[in-house]
């Protein structure tokens, strides 16, 4: 019987191996969302973004602020503010909204085509940013930083 199991394994392992050829080491390409405004709104700021995000194992955004723009840009890829629950998939050729509000980790509800909360309060004066996050085996993947907008 153990000879079967181990046979059957090397004709699964063999099989599979020679198979598949349609397989990449390269990692996937993240689209990187692109800021068009952004603008108080009741107790933070709503960002308006041009966002298509179609990737396999999408996981959402994460947002970063600093006090310029290259600042903005060293800033290490774990020190941004991870959004909540994704109420609509970014997909579309539309502008998205996301809200950065204390407090909030869901959108407001009864509003349209608003992507995420953001649980952050910017700054007047700084920058803001965001990266799209992606799964991946070895670990959350992230697209280039957004470009930057000051914060009014």
């Amino acid at each position: 019987m153990q000879r079967f199991s181990l046979v059957f394994s090397l004709f699964v392992w063999v099989l599979l191996g020679q198979a598949c050829t349609n397989y990449s080491s390269d990692p996937q390409i993240v689209s990187t969302p692109i800021l068009l405004g952004v603008q108080t709104e009741g107790t933070g700021h709503i960002l308006t973004v041009a966002a298509q995000n179609v990737e396999i194992g999408f996981l959402g955004y994460r947002l970063y602020q600093a006090s310029s723009e290259s600042a903005l840009r060293a800033l290490a890829v774990d020190n941004g503010t991870t959004c909540g629950p994704i109420n609509t998939q970014p997909n579309a050729s539309v502008e998205y909204i996301m809200e950065a509000k204390p407090g909030q980790t869901a959108v407001t509800a009864g509003t349209t085509n608003r992507v995420c909360a953001f649980n952050a309060s910017l700054t007047s004066g700084n920058y803001v940013g965001v990266r799209s996050l992606i799964f991946s085996l070895t670990a959350v993947g992230t697209s280039e930083i957004s470009n930057a907008l000051l914060i009014p």
